[in-house]
């Protein structure tokens, strides 16, 4: 199935601004997460990235593309303090941000 509407992809302020300016490095999700499988983001699925609750000073949204993806149970202490007591397996989806670099999802 091809994806040709962009993966959204919501964080927080905190996590926007770090993705944003590039000391963000990882993106995590939790493997049982339906929106995040294989399936939903294969390579060179378009990605929007925005911060997905109200603030006072407005974001750009970002853009980027799938140019990988893995699952791990190596689960790293971000992680954990996002999903507390979450047992699972997560999800990297490495994206190429639009205008060059590529976000390295490897813990």
């Amino acid at each position: 199935m091809k994806h040709t509407k962009p993966l959204y992809i919501g964080l927080t302020t905190e996590f926007y601004d770090a993705f944003a300016d590039g000391s963000k490095t990882i993106e995590y999700r939790k493997e049982s997460d339906p929106r995040y499988t294989r399936a939903k983001c294969p390579i060179g699925r378009p990605v929007r990235i925005e911060v997905r609750q109200h603030v006072t000073r407005w974001r750009p949204t970002l853009y980027g593309t799938v140019v990988g993806y893995r699952v791990t149970s190596k689960l790293t202490k971000a992680f954990k303090r996002v999903y507390p007591g979450y047992r699972g397996r997560m999800v990297c989806v490495e994206i190429k941000k639009s205008g060059g670099n590529v976000i390295n999802l490897t813990p």
